[in-house]
């Protein structure tokens, strides 16, 4: 999906930035899967609370060049998945706080979740931005619009990403191993 929606003109710019060691945004996406850079550097350096060893050694063989390492897409599915198990463990203390609301965690929660789109706008809808809505929020860093960040009822299914997701996932299904 992330592929699929690719913006040549910002994506681009934001790719040969992390391929020169150029800086860039925390909230700048690069790379095949296009993680955040802020997700990218936490993924690398987060540690376990109790032991204080790294939460995801496998990504400790990236910790001097990671943005470089995103981009590769045979070494991008590494940040992906540690990702995906972060979002697991969030949604889990989620659930533990907010026992009266609880967010599955399946396919669905975790495709909202790694870009979430859906908002409550002027009128008290919860809707996805269209893109000149979501244009205009980058531009000024400002909007009316509270975030939905938490997929549960009602959320995920107005979410364009989740749908695009899964006709993403519909596209590539002919094409995995059986």
């Amino acid at each position: 999906n992330e592929i699929k929606h690719y913006k040549p003109v910002i994506d681009d710019r934001q790719t040969f930035a992390a391929e020169h060691g150029f800086k860039l945004g925390p909230q700048d996406s690069i790379g095949p899967a296009q993680m955040q850079v802020k997700n990218i550097e936490e993924l690398v350096n987060v540690r376990d609370g109790k032991t204080g060893d790294y939460l995801y050694p496998q990504l400790q063989q990236f910790k001097d060049e990671p943005l470089k390492a995103a981009l590769d897409p045979a070494k991008a599915p590494y940040f992906v998945a540690a990702y995906l198990l972060t979002e697991v463990a969030k949604i889990d203390r989620y659930n533990k706080i907010h026992r009266a609301v609880v967010v599955p965690i399946n396919a669905d929660t975790l495709a909202y979740r790694y870009n979430y789109d859906v908002f409550i706008d002027d009128h008290g809808v919860k809707r996805s931005l269209e893109p000149s809505e979501k244009l205009l929020r980058k531009i000024t860093g400002t909007s009316n619009f509270e975030q939905c960040p938490w997929p549960m009822r009602g959320i995920v299914e107005k979410s364009n990403h989740v749908r695009n997701v899964k006709e993403a996932m519909k596209q590539v299904e002919p094409y995995l191993p059986k």
